[in-house]
C-alpha cells in the first residue's frame, strides 16, 4: 500500500508561481488546447445551446477512448458538424452523442450508453448552466448520475461548459469547481513535489509508476490544487490547463528548457513572460 505524503512547502511554490502568471497567463495557455478550438468551431456552426448540450453530453463518456484526447475531440468535431443543425433539442443532442459513441467510444459501450440515458432523465440539471453557475450544475449531474461531485468526467464537463462561455463571451461562475484529474494533472502532482510517496521517487519515468495508483485519490489530488488556487487567487478549472498541457509534455519525457521552448514556439511567446513561464516550468517540474 503506497502512503501519500502533502508537501504545504511545494504547494505554496506552485501557488505562487501561478500568482505570477495570473489569469491572463492561464487563458493564454487555454487557447492552446485544442478542445477549446473544437468548441470554438461547433459554437460558431450550431450555437451555444446546441454546442453545451452536445458538449457536455459527450465529455460525461470521455473515458476509457480508443484515441488520444486531441485526436478524440477532433473526430468529434467532424461527426457534430456535419450533423448538428438537425439537434432540436436536448434529447436530441444526447442521441446524436450515442451515434458517435457507437462509432468512434465503443469500449465498455453498455456503460456509457447507459450513462446518456440516465443523462437525459435529468434534463433539468441544465437550468444552473442557463445562469452559468458551474458549481450547481457539477452537484446536480454528479446526484443525477449517481457519481462523486469530483469524478473526473463530471468536471471535464463542467470544464468544456466554461470552454462555451468563454467562447461565447458569457459569464461563467467558476469558483468551487474543482480541477479533473487525470493521468495527466496527477503526474504534475507527483512531479512538482507536492504530493510525495513514501519512497523518494524522483524522475518521470520512475513517477509514472505512481500515476496510476495516486488517480486512485482523486480527492486527495483535488485538494491540493485547490489550496494552490487558494495561494494564487486563480479557479482550479482555470490552473487546468497549464497543467494539462505541461503534463502533456512531460509524458514525452521533454526536459525543462525543452518544454519552454516549445510552448513559446506555441504561441506563448509575446503573452506570457518567459520568465515567468520559466519558473512555473520548475515548480511543476521540480522532482524531475
Amino acid at each position: 500500500m503506497v502512503r501519500w505524503f502533502k508537501d504545504l512547502t511545494r504547494v505554496k511554490a506552485v501557488g505562487e508561481a501561478f500568482r505570477s502568471l495570473g489569469v491572463d497567463g492561464c487563458l493564454a495557455f487555454e487557447e492552446l488546447d485544442k478542445q477549446l478550438r473544437v468548441v470554438k468551431d461547433l459554437v460558431d456552426l450550431c450555437g451555444v445551446a446546441r454546442t453545451t448540450y452536445l458538449i457536455t453530453a459527450n465529455s460525461l463518456v470521455s473515458y476509457m477512448l480508443r484515441f488520444r484526447g486531441e485526436e478524440f475531440w477532433s473526430l468529434f468535431r467532424e461527426f457534430t458538424l456535419k450533423r448538428c443543425n438537425s439537434v432540436n433539442d436536448f434529447t436530441e443532442a444526447v442521441e446524436l452523442v450515442k451515434e458517435f459513441t457507437k462509432a468512434y467510444n465503443n469500449l465498455s459501450l453498455e456503460f456509457k450508453l447507459r450513462r446518456l440515458d440516465s443523462l437525459i432523465k435529468c434534463r433539468e440539471l441544465f437550468k444552473p448552466l442557463e445562469k452559468g453557475d458551474l458549481r450547481s450544475y457539477v452537484a446536480q449531474v454528479a446526484r443525477c448520475l449517481s457519481s462523486e461531485p469530483y469524478s473526473k468526467t463530471v468536471v471535464f464537463s463542467a470544464k468544456m461548459s466554461y470552454y462555451v462561455f468563454r467562447v461565447a463571451g458569457l459569464k461563467a461562475y467558476l469558483e468551487g469547481v474543482n480541477i479533473p484529474v487525470d493521468r495527466r494533472v496527477s503526474l504534475i502532482t507527483l512531479t512538482s513535489g507536492m504530493v510525495n510517496v513514501g519512497t523518494q521517487a524522483y524522475g518521470v519515468k520512475e513517477l509514472m509508476n505512481y500515476v496510476d495508483v495516486l488517480m486512485r485519490e482523486p480527492k486527495l489530488v483535488v485538494e491540493v490544487w485547490n489550496e494552490v488556487s487558494k495561494v494564487s487567487g486563480i479557479p482550479p478549472i482555470v490552473i487546468d490547463a497549464p497543467v494539462w498541457i505541461v503534463g502533456g509534455y512531460l509524458s514525452f519525457n521533454m526536459g525543462r528548457e525543452e518544454i519552454v521552448k516549445e510552448l513559446i514556439n506555441s504561441g506563448l511567446g509575446g503573452r506570457v513572460d518567459v520568465n515567468v513561464l520559466r519558473r512555473l516550468i520548475q515548480e511543476l517540474t521540480y522532482k524531475t
